[in-house]
């Protein structure tokens, strides 16, 4: 026993910043600390915005999260993503690329209370469109109207991806 001694809890509390707005024709980001750990309790918003007539391709290497897609994972947004329609959930394991319908995109980061990982790295790049890419209220690579109404028919599939089932 110590004298004068009390046991104490010592909380820790990591400063930084995650997110952010990206305006270049491309680049990367990363989970925060990546390749070190991500911080619990995370959510981090990077908004990518390229030129008119353009739209945007993300490329996820790397995503090392905790498991499954109900504790730690990746949202990509087809344009803000409060209000635009969800292209796909990324979760452990997973890679690969989607692109926006659009010249707008976000990406959406969120790590629960326990358990951390590396993380993940993505890099980006803006290509022409042959379309206007002025956004419609369902308008995504994936979704559509149906009904009178958006229905983006997301599944999951064994890669760890949500997407378009017919």
């Amino acid at each position: 026993m110590l004298w004068g001694h009390q046991d104490a809890c010592f909380v820790l509390a990591a400063n930084y910043s995650c997110g952010g707005f990206l305006n270049q024709p491309s680049g990367h980001f990363s989970s925060p600390f990546y390749p070190g750990n991500y911080p619990n309790n995370a959510n981090c918003v990077w908004d990518i915005e390229v030129q008119s007539n353009y739209r945007v391709t993300v490329i996820f290497r790397d995503v090392q999260l905790e498991g499954g897609c109900n504790y730690d994972y990746i949202e990509v947004f087809d344009g803000p993503y409060h209000s635009s329609p969800l292209i796909t959930r990324v979760c452990d394991g997973a890679s690969g690329s989607f692109t926006s319908s659009s010249n707008f995109m976000s990406i959406r980061f969120i790590s629960d209370h326990s358990i951390t990982k590396r993380g993940f790295r993505a890099e980006y790049y803006s290509s022409p469109s042959n379309d206007s890419t002025s956004k419609s209220p369902c308008a995504n690579a994936l979704g559509g109207l149906s009904g009178g109404h958006c229905d983006d028919g997301l599944r999951p599939n064994t890669f760890g991806f949500y997407r378009k089932m017919n």
